[in-house]
């Protein structure tokens, strides 16, 4: 534990303390106010320091923050829909550009047309431009990669996505591999994967 005096930014000292059952600690005497830092998780953030003009120690009562919290996934999700609302709006006013996201859909399962369609209302209830392109389950391996090729040359589309799994006759890695690096949203491509492994 580090305890500094506020008057002097040079009067810093390492302290160690004992911990009483009673949540109580004792430490040597300094004299004027002293600042806490815990520099560990397993250590209270904050002490209430308490000092009787008779007793040589200072006397700490220790307020433990509880490990775990609960988290509020609406109120979390909420506000990053806000935060991304915001830049999509500031974006448009500096340069012009609205953000657009291209959706690649193989096949007729439940699910993943399911995930297409949340992902394309989450694009409109924050600004951003929605491209969906609906394949059958028979469609060859050359359209899926035809329609990759257009839009990573289209300057309308940011990020493409292909929507897993695929049918069984289409290559997958083949298909993640001709997205464009930079408009790769899934982070599939080989490049971007050991970038996220760094």
């Amino acid at each position: 534990m580090i305890l500094s005096d506020p008057s002097s930014a040079a009067s810093v000292h390492r302290l160690s303390f004992t911990r009483f059952s009673n949540s109580l600690v004792f430490l040597r005497r300094f004299v004027g106010p002293l600042h806490v830092f815990s520099h560990t998780a397993a250590l209270p953030r904050a002490l209430s320091l308490h000092a009787p003009r008779s007793s040589r120690f200072i006397t700490a009562s220790m307020a433990a923050e509880p490990s775990a919290k609960v988290i509020d996934g609406k109120s979390v999700a909420k506000q990053i829909r806000e935060e991304i609302s915001a830049e999509v709006t500031k974006l448009k006013e500096a340069i012009g550009v609205v953000p657009g996201l291209a959706v690649i859909l193989v096949g007729d399962r439940k699910d993943s047309a399911t995930y297409v369609r949340n992902k394309k209302k989450a694009c409109e209830s924050v600004g951003i431009k929605s491209f969906e392109v609906n394949l059958p389950n028979d469609a060859s391996e050359q359209e899926v990669l035809k329609y990759i090729s257009d839009f990573n040359g289209d300057p309308s589309v940011h990020g493409i996505l292909v929507q897993l799994p695929l049918p069984s006759h289409m290559n997958e890695q083949n298909i993640l591999n001709a997205v464009m690096i930079e408009k790769d949203v899934d982070g599939f491509h080989p490049l971007n994967i050991g970038r996220l492994a760094m």
